[in-house]
């Protein structure tokens, strides 16, 4: 039962990619989340649907959480091996996922086996979806839900008595005196998944979710809200390359936190020494350097939530040109 909407939520709004399954449904999905106040990028506009993906196409970093759909024409195929790859070091590196019961249904066929460590909830038992209800109401993806409360949804479900690993969110009833995983929030690495035994897409009315719920929409909202919590991203600028003696400015506005984080402080490190200057941009003075030499630049952000994250460039100091403007010249001729 929803009891508020999540358009009344203070949280920041997530960018959010799409790797699409070529179901046309996608487009309400888009909606729900454009309605809740997510940026929504589709695979479909970088040219390509999931089992498409090498990883090439796009960069995920520039997104804070991905929904990976895996029905329709893409349910036949697994994903390309360089794409499960750069899915999954997404994901270890701070990025969120989000993902459905067709997605553990298609792992038991033997498909997109790299990413097991993303998929909690898998069976090769489908039937009609059950009433869902959380198991702890205080968790973030319960938002607006109660354990007392059952949630009818439409649609069809995978069954799966026990999650692989992770931790249990939802039940599902299916109508008898047994309960099934409703949905899972796991961790791996720096990131976080949410997975929910919802088919998603499907090429049978019957069985296709339906993201214009309101409390399917709900879900996915707090789903997306929860699994782009991640540590900040951190951009270094550079490689920087100045003459020796002059001042070069160490540039990191490229760094940016997650969900409805902000970044609260910047540190910056040079050839081993902090500087005193705390702020995003900072000018460094190569006085006292002689090049060509290599300089290590460190940065590391932290968000108000105390997430951090670092990152490293290189500093090249070159040769300062020689200044022949006082060389005193016998006189031509002599």
């Amino acid at each position: 039962m929803l009891i508020f909407s999540s358009l009344l939520s203070t949280a920041l709004a997530a960018p959010v990619f799409i790797i699409e399954d070529g179901a046309p449904e996608v487009d309400d999905m888009v909606l729900s989340l454009e309605t809740a106040g997510h940026a929504v990028s589709v695979s479909s506009d970088f040219g390509f649907l999931e089992y498409e993906f090498t990883g090439e196409e796009v960069d995920l970093e520039a997104y804070d959480v991905v929904i990976w759909m895996d029905g329709e024409s893409s349910a036949s195929y697994s994903m390309a091996e360089e794409g499960q790859w750069a899915l999954h070091d997404y994901v270890l590196g701070g990025g969120g996922v989000v993902l459905f019961g067709q997605n553990g249904f298609n792992y038991l066929a033997g498909k997109n086996d790299e990413l097991g460590s993303l998929i909690p909830i898998r069976s090769w038992w489908v039937d009609v979806a059950g009433w869902y209800r959380p198991v702890d109401e205080e968790h973030p993806v319960s938002e607006g839900f109660s354990e007392d409360s059952w949630t009818v949804l439409g649609g069809a479900e995978i069954r799966d008595s026990t999650p692989s690993f992770g931790l249990l969110t939802w039940n599902t009833y299916p109508g008898w005196d047994e309960t099934f995983v409703g949905s899972v929030a796991f961790e791996e690495g720096e990131g976080r998944g949410v997975q929910w035994a919802l088919w998603g897409n499907a090429g049978s009315p019957f069985n296709q979710t339906d993201w214009a719920d309101d409390d399917v929409a709900m879900m996915l909202d707090n789903s997306v809200r929860w699994a782009g919590q991640g540590p900040p991203r951190v951009d270094t600028g550079g490689p920087y390359v100045v003459d020796a003696g002059d001042w070069v400015e160490l540039d990191g506005s490229g760094s940016g936190a997650r969900g409805d984080s902000e970044l609260e402080t910047f540190t910056w490190e040079v050839d081993g020494l902090i500087l005193d200057d705390d702020d995003v941009t900072v000018m460094f003075d190569t006085t006292g350097y002689d090049g060509p030499v290599v300089l290590d630049v460190v940065l590391t952000v932290v968000d108000d939530d105390g997430r951090s994250s670092t990152g490293s460039t290189t500093l090249f100091i070159e040769n300062a040109p020689p200044d022949v403007s006082d060389v005193d010249c016998p006189p031509e001729g002599s």
